[in-house]
């Protein structure tokens, strides 16, 4: 999901043309000698313990970026009264689809926050605490239904958004972020394809590397006052981004920040920041007019490169 020092990479899965005989084999608790050679999707449950050797060698129709998506089981009652305002909202969206829900909370605090994805395509997130991160080989539960979220909510007490939480949901077009949440994880919201705006609020205070990665249609984000820290290509590849004004309050920027912002037209770098790191702008083609402060002591390599 990183790019290297001198590009932005590409992450994508690879699917036969033909279509296999069969499409999805679940393996789940001492089901480990499924053959799985026709499969083109593997769902793995979360009971799983082991399994044998090669045990998907010979699928020649895999999609590597399915393997590991997993099921959450659920540890929370939504019909205890505790649960009666989320209720409420799940039904304004037209109850829970295919019982699709269950846990996503931090190593800590696993049954603090949960999630139902409801019949509208609005993936409803809600508890207290931190979210779990979901990285490299481990998908978010939802992911198995990402190009079926259209809306996410997260509700108030909720205090971060894990890394890769809502990585590929290319049909995502609206999102609720309360003003509990403080962070903003790695990749959460990378390749929403569909995503046009979004509003943080001022209680973050970090934006994660690739946060925003190939929003391709993102043209609009206001990054409050509170925001210390922008990570790693957090906008890269954001090619309908034609504005953006970074707060004061930034202290670090990462490298390759703006890469490929091909409509970023004009930028202003805040007094706070002391270095522009490498190809923080590169590629951005149609940038006119940036305002660098004297507090900027270094210019890192390609920091403006293909800037034409």
């Amino acid at each position: 999901m990183a790019p290297t020092d001198t590009a932005v990479s590409e992450v994508s899965g690879s699917t036969a043309d033909k279509k296999p005989d069969t499409d999805v084999i679940e393996l789940k608790d001492d089901n480990i000698g499924t053959a799985v050679s026709a499969a083109s999707e593997v769902t793995v449950w979360q009971t799983l313990k082991n399994t044998g050797k090669n045990v998907v060698n010979l699928a020649s129709y895999l999609n590597p970026l399915n393997i590991f998506k997993g099921k959450s089981s659920s540890n929370f009652d939504l019909t205890s009264s505790e649960y009666e305002e989320e209720r409420a909202i799940i039904k304004e969206h037209g109850g829970i689809y295919k019982s699709v829900q269950g846990n996503c909370g931090a190593e800590n605090n696993k049954n603090g926050v949960n999630f139902t994805l409801c019949n509208d395509g609005c993936l409803f997130i809600f508890g207290k605490g931190p979210m779990a991160s979901y990285f490299g080989k481990v998908y978010a539960p939802w992911y198995a239904y990402a190009t079926q979220i259209k809306k996410v909510v997260i509700a108030n007490g909720v205090t971060s958004i894990g890394d890769g939480a809502f990585y590929g949901c290319s049909k995502l077009i609206e999102v609720k972020i309360p003003d509990s949440v403080t962070s903003i994880g790695k990749s959460a919201f990378e390749r929403c394809s569909n995503l046009t705006q979004i509003t943080i609020p001022s209680s973050v205070k970090s934006i994660g590397d690739w946060a925003f990665g190939n929003c391709s249609n993102l043209t609009q984000i206001i990054i409050p006052d509170s925001v210390t820290s922008i990570g790693y290509a957090t906008f890269s590849g954001c090619s309908s981004l034609a504005q953006i004004t970074i707060p004061s309050g930034v202290k670090s920027i990462g490298d390759y920040a703006f890469h490929g912002c091909s409509e970023l037209t004009e930028a202003t770098i805040p007094y706070s920041v002391t270095a522009i790191g490498k190809g923080m702008f590169s590629g951005c083609r149609s940038l006119t007019q940036i305002t660098i402060p004297s507090s900027v002591k270094s210019i890192g390599n390609w920091a403006f490169y293909g800037c034409s």
